[in-house]
């Protein structure tokens, strides 16, 4: 299962929760979510047909950063690569 916990103050934020199959697919994609009237990226996680995003307005290094880590926790050394490359 992903869980992302997201915190603004102590127990005050979101939390998603996400089951997990055989395959996870991780990606930057388009949201929703804009940062002075331009589209930003959000870290989207995908497993089972169903999918989370979050992370739209952290800054772009550390959405790559996170996309990677999460990629590779679920490839291990089966391709997924860190920092995060688009493998699609």
């Amino acid at each position: 299962m992903v869980v992302v916990r997201w915190r603004i103050l102590p127990y005050i934020g979101w939390t998603w929760h996400l089951p997990v199959g055989d395959e996870v697919k991780v990606s930057l994609a388009y949201r929703g979510s804009s940062e002075n009237d331009k589209p930003s990226m959000a870290i989207v996680v995908a497993s089972q047909g169903k999918d989370i995003d979050f992370g739209a307005f952290l800054a772009d290094d550390v959405k790559e950063f996170l996309a990677g880590a999460i990629r590779f926790y679920y490839a291990g050394d089966e391709g997924a690569t860190v920092p995060f490359v688009d493998n699609e």
